[in-house]
């Protein structure tokens, strides 16, 4: 599950994917973290410093609970014009 935080700044990112034709490689690395596991998951996306990119923290579900597990970044990379995840 993915819980956006900005979505300001989703809209910003999402129209720069297709602006750029590449709105299906922002979509399977959202799809990627909605789905991390195969545990109960879900991840909060945030904006990043980095130009059309996200921080993220990720929770499991335990006993009933959402614990922190661990954060990292969707970060687009220019040169590839795509993103990828960084923990």
């Amino acid at each position: 599950m993915l819980i956006i935080h900005d979505t300001v700044h989703s809209e910003k990112v999402r129209a720069f994917a297709q602006e750029n034709d590449i709105t299906d490689k922002l979509q399977l690395r959202l799809d990627y973290l909605a789905k991390y596991s195969d545990r109960h998951t879900r991840c909060h996306l945030y904006p990043d410093s980095s130009p059309n990119s996200w921080e993220f923290t990720m929770e499991v579900q335990e006993d009933g609970e959402w614990r922190y597990w661990f954060n990292g970044g969707l970060i687009y990379h220019e040169a590839e014009k795509g993103w990828g995840v960084h923990t």
